[in-house]
């Protein structure tokens, strides 16, 4: 093969492998795109369709059926966790000023030595809210789950949801998904030690149950 043959041959070999990454670098830019506007949107689609449902303020809060506390975080011997603490709190306010009628616990009491449900009950029975206006619900192992069987197992059709204003987007997404009618009362009383994670953490979950409940509907 003569020098010229072969320099013929480097040029072609260079232009095949140049297309190469050109359609390579195509198909990462589109992938990119396409990642980003699956976490973005279904944040903006929830966040946006739930603004005018949540309240700090409990005279902004309409009479319901009931008030659900979603579960979170408790420890041994009934200690909970800040994030736990004000959300009782909120539901005793809602219930004492006539706002919910009864309270549901929804939360994690998948292992013997772990029990959310029952640990926030001791506490709201400690403030007086009467044990026969008191719900639990064990298997509420996700904040899907809880409002779920909400609707499915307990029937409830317009409740105030009771948890951190973070969380509130979400959990009022799924309601309305489940046709229920919801307000959200914002438990939050502090600055929470892990906000930003608990941020990052419910960014990712909104991404989640968007494409979760609308592939499967």
């Amino acid at each position: 093969m003569s020098v010229i043959d072969q320099v013929r041959k480097f040029i072609s070999v260079f232009k095949i492998n140049k297309t190469i990454l050109l359609k390579a670098k195509k198909f990462l830019i589109y992938a990119f795109i396409v990642v980003l506007l699956s976490l973005f949107l279904p944040n903006i689609i929830i966040l946006w369709s739930t603004r005018n449902l949540i309240s700090e303020s409990i005279d902004q809060i309409n009479n319901a059926d009931a008030g659900i506390i979603l579960g979170a975080a408790v420890y041994s011997r009934k200690r909970v966790s800040t994030v736990v603490s004000d959300r009782i709190e909120a539901a005793v306010q809602l219930y004492k000023m006539g706002k919910i009628k009864k309270i549901l616990i929804s939360g994690d009491h998948g292992e013997r030595y772990y029990d959310e449900v029952n640990t926030i009950k001791f506490w709201l029975l400690k403030n007086n809210i009467p044990p026969e206006d008191i719900f639990l619900d064990h298997s509420g192992f996700s904040t899907y789950e809880s409002i779920m069987r909400a609707r499915k197992i307990f029937g409830l059709q317009n409740v105030v949801i009771i948890t951190q204003s973070y969380h509130l987007p979400r959990s009022l997404y799924l309601a309305i998904h489940w046709r229920i009618i919801a307000q959200g009362y914002a438990a939050d009383q502090r600055i929470y030690k892990k906000a930003k994670w608990f941020m990052i953490r419910e960014y990712l979950a909104r991404v989640k149950d968007f494409f979760y409940i609308h592939s499967s509907t």
